[in-house]
């Protein structure tokens, strides 16, 4: 997912995942890192709402 590769520090701490255009798949849940998937939206959700326009 383009939009995440700023964020390559955390993904390498997520655990097992893989991407496509536009998601993120999380192979096994029980083995990502919660509190690095937390920072990963904290972080990333408010760079696509200026982004995109989201929640406007």
């Amino acid at each position: 997912m383009p939009g995440l590769t700023r964020y390559d520090d955390l993904m390498l701490k997520l655990g097992k995942y893989r991407n496509g255009k536009a998601c993120l798949y999380l192979i096994r849940l029980e083995n990502v890192d919660l509190d690095v998937l937390s920072e990963l939206v904290e972080q990333s959700v408010p760079h696509f709402r200026s982004k995109y326009g989201w929640g406007r």
